[in-house]
């Protein structure tokens, strides 16, 4: 189970030595051949494609991919006669020899053959390191069940991440490509999520996007941006989710029983583990069992322990490579368990369920691995990516992405859905901004605990500072703090003079001073302005009220206004987390078809689920979170409710602005940005009649 034999196997691959080894090489020279032929097929197509927004500067290779072999055609899906097959290169440093005078090509290509054959090696290398982390701390058999060494082990997965040459580096749309340098034949790159940042000047995030060419019989990985402001920037990629959009994914569907008539006597090998803040036991063990390889049956709670976020775990077998990943472990059913006293704890019980399943392989909070495998370092999710920063210099960038550009005020149903990035900004002096705290306890509940700087009435720019050092970093719950050494952070939580803004590509959001939201509300006789749903609406509400508590709402009663000619605003989460917690994408489908429309004196916005980069309860995950956010789009939209996009802009904070470290609810910059949406889209088109004095009213 540690390996497999097809682990086993592979592992002894990563370790030949590649000079000396002819069935190694080989493989070598093809994965070189395979990943060189993808390249230049990206290149080709990406000259090729235009786009009225984007100016694509990439310029194709004029050479064709080298003659193939019959193994590397299969690689590549290729067809011909081949007469050659490419150089041998050698894995070792070379010494320098005299440069002969060679076609430019020639040697572009075979500098890419070089920074391919690296990229190969630092991945099994880093592939290897991480394992022998595991192998020095005794925990060699719980190497399987998180990142790299998941992927690596039941997958066969070995991931290398390729950011664009420096000379390919330019304004406008750029890519960082990931390939499995393990398994040249792989076509199942849309089962995997692999969350990508690209932090600079400008700050993109999200999903790499899988990529299958016809006419190759592979995939690989790519994450597009599109650069305008030169500077230095780095690159991050962190393992998620296998199979995240399965939509088998339904905890009611689930082979639950309730009683304490366990077969008790037919599964005498059983494991006691404690989940991580599960809520929901015998949903959540029916789940872990599932995934647990080896598990036949299982109960809650635990039996050796007395806490509810427990379970216990049934083999057929006392295999120590099954077993030994579990910290607590009892070989003999019939000696320790045999008590009434034990007997009497169970509740619920069962058989794993047969549906498709999602892993979450992160290092982040999820419900059971965080309390039995965590990791063993922030890295052991990484995907391995060499020299993982880049530099602009070109200060002349695409005009129609410039962010200073003047541009219309954004438009709800024309600008919302489009694409966007976070652009950082000086830090204002304190004569601009005053640095005065916000320690009104009365209006704070979740975020007392974060220093929060209070909103300059003058300058609502202001309110984009943040010292990110301190978000999230606190723990509130049991078993927090030991987690908090596992998750990685990455260099954007270190930044304690943080002030930038998400910016829209084809448009700008205007950000009212209270003096203008007032005007708003009186105009529109708003009359509340409130959030609804769960625990991300309440830290959403916080934010909202920072700015409510300087203005005043519009009182109907003395003025004598019916109810039908005031406005109610609600800004809505529906609780996204609980309905993927809670229901298959069936059920929570139904349940928006059964929300009444608007009343015409409401107007109802709701903003998406976040990027989840944890699996803080069952199937809570970043995949996931985009089938409800399709399926509130395609429902609710039609019905009257106002969607805000915060998928996207909170995914470059998913790591490092969430509370208590948990990758779930994301605090700071991605929820000023939500409120500075929201109150743009109530007030736009009811303080001026022309969007071209949007300038002039910031102003």
């Amino acid at each position: 189970f540690v390996e497999g034999p097809v682990g086993r196997r592979m592992f002894a691959v990563l370790h030949k030595n590649n000079n000396s080894d002819d069935d190694d090489d080989q493989y070598h020279k093809e994965m070189v051949a395979t990943l060189q032929h993808l390249r230049k097929q990206y290149s080709k197509q990406a000259a090729s494609s235009t786009n009225n927004d984007i100016t694509n500067s990439a310029t194709p290779s004029k050479k064709d991919p080298p003659p193939l072999n019959a193994g590397q055609r299969l690689a590549t899906g290729g067809s011909g006669n081949t007469t050659s097959a490419p150089r041998r290169l050698s894995l070792r440093q070379q010494k320098p020899q005299k440069q002969k005078v060679i076609d430019t090509n020639d040697e572009r290509e075979s500098q890419m053959n070089t920074r391919i054959s690296r990229s190969i090696h630092g991945a099994n290398n880093f592939v290897a390191r991480r394992r022998d982390i595991y192998k020095r701390a005794g925990r060699l058999s719980q190497w399987a069940f998180r990142g790299v060494g998941y992927l690596y082990t039941h997958h066969g997965i070995v991931l290398s991440g390729m950011l664009p040459d420096s000379e390919e580096i330019h304004p406008g749309r750029n890519v960082v490509q990931i390939y499995d340098v393990n398994t040249p034949h792989r076509t199942d790159c849309h089962l995997l999520t692999i969350w990508v940042r690209v932090n600079g000047p400008e700050i993109f995030a999200g999903s790499a996007k899988a990529v299958k060419k016809p006419q190759v019989d592979s995939c690989y990985w790519e994450f597009s941006f599109d650069l305008s402001l030169p500077g230095e920037y780095s690159v991050d990629a962190k393992l998620l989710t296998w199979n995240g959009s399965a939509e088998g994914n339904d905890p009611n569907n689930m082979p639950i029983r309730k009683g304490k008539d366990v077969p008790w006597t037919k599964y005498p090998h059983h494991a006691s583990i404690i989940g991580f803040k599960m809520y929901d036991p015998p949903h959540s063990c029916c789940e872990a069992c599932s995934r647990t390889p080896g598990c036949v049956y299982w109960s809650s709670p635990a039996l050796h322990f007395d806490h509810k976020w427990g379970c216990e775990f049934y083999f057929n077998s006392s295999d120590e490579e099954l077993l030994a990943p579990f910290q607590y472990y009892t070989p003999d059913i019939q000696k320790q368990y045999v008590t009434q006293e034990l007997r009497n704890k169970t509740n619920h019980h069962g058989t794993p369920h047969s549906n498709p399943m999602t892993y979450f392989m992160g290092c982040g909070w999820n419900f059971y691995l965080s309390g039995v495998s965590q990791c063993e370092h922030p890295l052991d999710d990484s995907v391995y990516i060499g020299g993982h920063k880049f530099r602009l210099d070109d200060p002349v960038a695409t005009p129609n992405l410039r962010p200073e550009r003047n541009l219309p005020s954004c438009d709800l149903e024309q600008h919302e859905s489009l694409n966007g990035r976070w652009v950082r900004e000086e830090y204002p002096s304190a004569l601009t901004c005053p640095r005065e705290m916000d320690n009104r306890k009365e209006i704070y509940s979740r975020l007392k605990h974060h220093n929060l700087l209070m909103f300059e009435t003058s300058n609502p720019h202001c309110w984009f500072r943040d010292d990110l050092s301190t978000l999230g970093t606190r723990c509130f719950v049991s078993g927090c703090g030991t987690n908090k050494k596992y998750i990685w952070r990455s260099a954007l939580a270190e930044e304690k003079q943080w002030h930038g803004m998400w910016k829209n590509y084809a448009c700008d959001y205007v950000e009212l001073t209270n003096k203008q939201l007032q005007q708003c509300i009186d105009q529109r006789k708003i009359v509340s302005i409130q959030t609804r749903g769960k625990s991300v609406a309440a830290y959403t509400n916080e934010y909202l009220q920072q700015r409510l508590s300087h203005v005043k709402f519009f009182d109907a009663e003395a003025s004598g206004t019916p109810k039908e000619e005031t406005l109610n605003v609600t800004l809505d989460t529906f609780g996204a987390p609980h309905l993927m917690w809670h229901n298959s994408s069936a059920e929570w489908r139904r349940e928006f078809q059964e929300y009444p429309s608007p009343k015409p004196f409401e107007e109802n916005f709701y903003a998406e689920a976040m990027y989840f980069v944890s699996e803080r309860e069952p199937f809570c995950t970043a995949p996931r979170a985009q089938m409800i956010n399709r399926d509130m789009e395609d429902i609710l939209v039609p019905k009257g409710f106002k969607k805000l996009s915060t998928f996207d802009m909170s995914s470059a904070f998913s790591f490092d602005s969430a509370t208590q470290m948990d990758g779930l609810h994301i605090i700071g910059p991605p929820l000023r940005m939500v409120i500075t949406k929201l109150f743009h889209y109530i007030c736009k088109d009811h303080m001026y009649p022309d969007p071209a004095k949007v300038a002039t009213w910031r102003e």
